[in-house]
């Protein structure tokens, strides 16, 4: 059978590993410049190495022939942090630790965005399965509200609680006039 499709993307999975293993465990002395040129390059990386799916024709006279589909490469946080030679939980930590005004901190959170806004647009559009994306982002789950601490206040001046019926029925009975002669009508 001969197969149809282009082979000359170069399909290169393990090429984002081997590239950053010379990087591997040197990124903490670095800036939040170099953060961001070594996310670009990931960024760029992805989208020059397209992943090709096998699929076979099931219909017409080409039916059972093998063709090659090109897919978009998904950023993702752990294939950056293997570019980047950074471990995920660093980066996490930086993007939480780290003042809010920090070159860090926006470096960090541009660059979710960036992967948050390729995932979600490739959703929408039927590229990327919307099932797994949402799982991948973690938006398949409501999110957390913070409850205020239950306060309790204390009332004094309240009559205190009936221990029976009878109780209840007897001060019941010695407020009847009471509520008659506001105009209530008890029967």
């Amino acid at each position: 059978m001969e197969e149809k499709g282009s082979f000359d993307i170069e399909f290169a999975p393990a090429s984002n590993w081997k590239q950053a293993s010379k990087t591997w465990f040197v990124f903490m002395e670095n800036t939040a410049e170099e953060l961001w040129e070594r996310a670009q390059q990931y960024f760029l990386w992805c989208d020059q190495h397209a992943i090709p799916v096998k699929k076979v024709i099931t219909a017409g006279k080409e039916a059972g022939t093998p063709v090659y589909e090109v897919k978009t490469r998904p950023y993702n946080i752990k294939g950056l942090c293997v570019h980047c030679g950074i471990m995920e939980d660093d980066l996490r930590k930086m993007g939480q630790a780290v003042m809010h005004d920090s070159d860090y901190y926006r470096v960090i959170r541009k660059i979710l965005y960036i992967i948050h806004d390729q995932i979600i647009t490739y959703a929408m559009i039927g590229e990327f399965s919307p099932v797994f994306s949402t799982k991948v982002l973690n938006i398949d789950k409501p999110a957390e509200t913070v409850i205020d601490p239950i306060k309790i206040e204390i009332v004094h001046g309240l009559p205190s609680l009936s221990s029976s019926e009878n109780e209840i029925l007897e001060k019941l009975e010695k407020e009847k006039p009471l509520l008659e002669n506001v105009g209530f009508e008890i029967t």
